[in-house]
């Protein structure tokens, strides 16, 4: 009964008269996203309803005229597992680091962020030349970095914009010849 006495009330025809779009034009530290709108209109001809649709056209500026900010690392041919190992790194463009800016050691094929096996901060870095304003930089990780052979990779995080800025090509960590690590002297030897 309710439904029907609803569909027989007639109600005066009004327009949806608003469009709502909001462009958040800095969540990119690298990009300044834009929204124009170019043209409003009302569609006189729907008469299946009687809130009136409008239409609106707009050009989105994303990623035209991109100058793409990232971090590049410097091939790491072997990481030796129970050793300090340093890996060094070039700021491309404009990029600036932070005190929050890290860099994660993570296994080849890892599936998230969240993956890390270890990080440091990437203002830990020292300047390769003795400039300070050298794009080039290098940091150590620590012995307990990567504990077992197999592929790796580097991620530099920015805390700033809250993205991935460069990762390694995949290297290997392996013992150095003639040692073994304790994790595997613990397993193999039967220590708990």
């Amino acid at each position: 009964m309710f439904l029907l006495h609803y569909l027989t009330i007639r109600r005066r025809p009004s327009w949806t008269d608003r469009i709502l779009h909001k462009v958040n034009a800095n969540v990119y530290e690298n990009l300044t996203l834009q929204a124009e709108q170019l043209s409003y209109n009302s569609l006189d001809y729907y008469t299946l309803s009687d809130h009136k649709p409008v239409v609106a056209e707009f050009i989105i500026k994303v990623f035209s005229n991109y100058f793409e900010r990232v971090i590049e690392f410097q091939p790491l041919d072997t990481w030796y597992i129970d050793e300090e190992n340093y890996a060094s790194y070039t700021l491309s463009g404009d990029v600036e680091h932070t005190m929050w800016d890290w860099i994660g050691v993570f296994k080849d094929g890892f599936t998230s962020l969240e993956e890390y096996l270890c990080y440091v901060y990437a203002m830990r870095g020292t300047n390769n030349t003795n400039t300070a304003r050298s794009r080039v930089k290098t940091v150590v990780f620590p012995i307990t970095a990567v504990r077992t052979p197999g592929q790796y990779r580097l991620l530099y995080f920015s805390n700033n914009s809250g993205s991935v800025l460069g990762m390694s090509e995949a290297f290997r960590a392996v013992n150095r010849q003639g040692t073994s690590t304790i994790s595997q002297l613990t397993y193999s030897d039967g220590f708990q």
